[in-house]
C-alpha cells in the first residue's frame, strides 16, 4: 500500500551495509556446532554483497530484515553461487526465506527457497520449503550444477509462492505454492557449510554467494 517513492527505500543495491534494513542474522542448530564456530566474512564490491564462509570450522553469515512485511507482498534478491563438487567434509547452502515475525519456537511459519549441496556431491539443487505452525509441510527441489539469476517469493493472502529466473530468461519459474500465514513476516538470507543435522566438519575449502 506505500506509494513508488516509499518501496524505493527498502530497494537495496548492496553498496554497503544499509543498518537502517538490515541485522546480522543467524543462529546455530546443535551444540557442536557452537563449539567449533567461525563467523563467515560480509563484505561489499561493486555493488555486491560477498557471504564468504571460513575454513576449518562451521561458518555461516546473513542479514535478516529490521522491518517487517504486511500484507501482500513481492520480493526478488539477485544471486551467483558456483558449487565446489566433489568436497569432503561440508556442505553448501544457500537460503532466501520469510518468516514470522514473532520467531516462537515450534510455531514458527515459514518460506524459502535456496541451493544447497551435499558432502561428496556433483550436483547441487535448487530448493523450496514451507513450515507452518513449527511443522514441516512439503516441499520440492531439482538438480543444478550452478546458479546465477534471482530469487523470488510473493504472497497474496496467506499463500506464498517461491519462484527462480536465470539471468538471460524471460520467464519466471515456479517451485512451490505453499498455504502459510498472513501474519508480519521478516526476510533473511544466509550461506553455510553445513546442514543443521551436522556434528562434526573440517571445511577445507570456504564458499561464497
Amino acid at each position: 500500500s506505500l506509494p513508488q517513492s516509499e518501496l524505493e527505500y527498502y530497494s537495496d543495491s548492496f553498496d554497503k551495509i544499509r543498518e537502517d534494513l538490515w541485522d546480522r542474522a543467524g543462529y546455530l542448530y546443535r551444540e557442536e556446532q557452537v563449539k567449533n564456530f567461525k563467523q563467515a566474512d560480509l563484505r561489499f564490491e561493486h555493488g555486491k554483497l560477498i557471504i564468504r564462509t571460513q575454513t576449518g570450522s562451521f561458518s555461516k553469515a546473513g542479514l535478516s530484515s529490521k522491518y517487517a512485511l504486511r500484507g501482500d507482498f513481492d520480493i526478488q534478491l539477485n544471486c551467483r553461487m558456483d558449487f565446489m563438487r566433489g568436497v569432503s567434509g561440508m556442505d553448501q547452502v544457500f537460503i532466501l526465506g520469510v518468516f514470522d515475525k514473532s520467531l516462537k519456537k515450534g510455531k514458527m511459519n515459514n518460506a524459502s527457497i535456496g541451493l544447497s549441496m551435499k558432502e561428496k556431491s556433483i550436483l547441487g539443487h535448487l530448493f523450496s520449503n514451507c513450515i507452518v505452525n513449527g511443522r514441516r509441510r512439503g516441499g520440492n527441489s531439482q538438480k543444478i550444477e550452478k546458479f546465477n539469476g534471482a530469487f523470488r517469493i510473493f504472497r497474496t493472502g496467506k499463500t506464498i509462492s517461491t519462484l527462480y529466473k536465470i539471468n538471460g530468461a524471460a520467464e519466471w519459474n515456479r517451485l512451490n505454492t505453499f498455504r502459510v500465514t498472513d501474519n508480519d513476516m521478516l526476510i533473511g538470507f544466509q550461506v553455510r557449510n553445513f546442514f543443521g543435522n551436522r556434528t562434526t566438519i573440517r571445511a577445507n575449502h570456504s564458499i561464497s554467494a
